[in-house]
């Protein structure tokens, strides 16, 4: 995309390899965030908004290259196009929870990047996604990461901004993919959102469980404190859940704690499955405050200095078949290391 120029009477935005296939109107909405829908169209009518110089009406299909010219004064550009890398990057501040590391944890943690997907080992403590609106999650390392190595900039920004394409509770480790481009996160999006992802993660649970076990239920969500239900039935508002659990080892502690490490897999991807579901049979994460027991976290953190719930999202294994901008991913599978925390406390009782 070539610079705009805000003193400039014409503002053109070319269009960019990574957002072909979009659609005009959609480019505008993005470029113009704070400019009503009837404004925009009616701009179009107005021929104040052309594409590739010629009358448009926003719903045509964009080609890479494609020249989008905005007649605005400076003043109305401004006030519609509002920010742009500043609307998606909060101010850095300093990371008091040593989860964090250093800055550069980002490039660290890369399992895999191609031009259109980036796959990330999260470590625990940190965001996905943002909760408050000057929070620092993964989503901004990744932007903060590209705009480093020239691989977007702030106009870029406008259109398509990098994102997560599923997400892990911020105390949950492991494997998350991030969309660099357009083709990138609507692909990954669909796969996720049609079940085409194996995910499989590990845990260490208080109990001893012995043999495998598919776990069906209905997850329902409070809002009061933002936890979750799970019942044998369905009631208002929930909705189904699909848990596979395999033991790997089932091990007692010097302490007297019954421990089970466990091979999961999600056949649904509801917020906090995996946490509500054991815990609701019997076997809560160690670690885990919102769902786990209070006296045993309490043990673990001063006896093995546990301070993480004990859940890594550790491998992911993508279908045999994957069309378009993702086919170098088509069966590839990817693991991902577990926390430090999590091997040593294997390791300290010798599993």
């Amino acid at each position: 995309m070539t610079r705009t120029q805000l003193n400039e009477k014409m503002k053109e935005l070319i269009i960019s390899p990574s957002q072909e296939g979009q659609k005009l109107e959609r480019v505008l909405e993005r470029a113009l965030k704070n400019a009503p829908a009837g404004f925009l169209y009616k701009m179009l009518r107005k021929k104040n908004i052309t594409l590739n110089g010629k009358k448009a009406t926003g719903k045509e299909q964009l080609h890479s290259g494609d020249a989008v010219q905005i007649w605005f004064s400076d003043e109305t550009f401004r006030k519609f196009a509002g920010e742009t890398a500043a609307a998606f990057l909060p101010e850095k501040k300093t990371v008091a929870s040593s989860q964090h590391r250093r800055d550069d944890f980002f490039e660290n943690s890369i399992l895999y990047e191609d031009p259109h997907v980036l796959i990330v080992n999260k470590p625990s403590g940190v965001l996905t996604q943002k909760a408050a609106p000057g929070d620092w999650s993964l989503n901004e390392y990744a932007v903060e990461y590209l705009l480093r190595t020239g691989q977007t900039d702030p106009e870029k920004l406008v259109f398509i901004r990098p994102s997560a394409c599923n997400r892990l509770d911020r105390n949950t480790s492991g494997i998350v993919t991030i969309g660099k481009t357009q083709q990138g996160l609507a692909t990954l999006t669909a796969l996720f959102r049609d079940r085409l992802v194996h995910k499989d993660y590990l845990c260490i649970t208080l109990g001893h469980v012995q043999e495998e076990l598919l776990l069906d239920g209905y997850l329902s969500k409070k809002a009061s404190d933002n936890k979750a239900e799970v019942s044998a039935k369905q009631t208002e508002g929930s909705r189904r859940i699909l848990t596979k659990v395999w033991p790997e080892h089932c091990f007692t502690e010097p302490g007297g704690y019954s421990l089970s490490l466990l091979r999961i897999r999600l056949f649904t991807g509801r917020t906090h499955q995996i946490r509500a579901h054991l815990g609701s049979i019997g076997y809560p994460i160690l670690g885990d405050v919102k769902y786990g027991n209070e006296k045993a976290n309490r043990y673990f953190r001063d006896a093995y200095g546990i301070r993480s719930q004990m859940l890594h999202a550790y491998r992911l294994e993508f279908p045999t078949y994957l069309p378009g901008p993702l086919a170098a991913l088509a069966g590839k599978t990817f693991t991902a290391r577990a926390p430090e925390e999590f091997q040593r406390i294997l390791g300290e009782l010798e599993i």
